[in-house]
């Protein structure tokens, strides 16, 4: 099937993720035009972090530019995909400017992730 989508010319050396493009819980690879971001937390059902969320849609940025990508593939560890927010992005490390400076700095890591996802260019699945 990858090979399929690749089409049937030689695969290029797998490019390694983006610089920033690691996060505690993200395991992210290349290989054989397959880009996978494994959500790595199966103690926490794979709940997503603010560095997780940005990790993920730096590696798809990257991909989306690299011409050795030819799909990208999401997953989880374990038994579950992901249980979606880690609550705890909202009870520790409050900024100095309180929940309004919370929720505007959530806001652009989610929008930055949400723009990431569906401006790519290729099957992501």
């Amino acid at each position: 099937f990858v090979a399929e989508l690749a089409g049937a010319e030689e695969p290029a050396p797998a490019a390694a993720p983006a610089a920033g493009a690691t996060a505690e819980g993200l395991d992210i690879s290349s290989e054989e035009g397959v880009l996978t971001i494994r959500l790595n937390r199966p103690e926490k059902f794979n709940a997503l972090t603010w560095p997780m969320y940005t990790a993920i849609g730096d590696a798809l940025n990257a991909a989306a530019d690299d011409p050795s990508v030819k799909v990208a593939v999401l997953t989880g560890t374990g038994k579950w995909y992901s249980s979606g927010n880690d609550l705890s992005n909202f009870t520790k490390n409050m900024p100095p400017g309180g929940p309004q400076e919370m929720a505007s700095n959530a806001k652009k890591v989610l929008n930055d992730f949400c723009d990431a996802m569906i401006k790519f260019p290729k099957p992501l699945v």
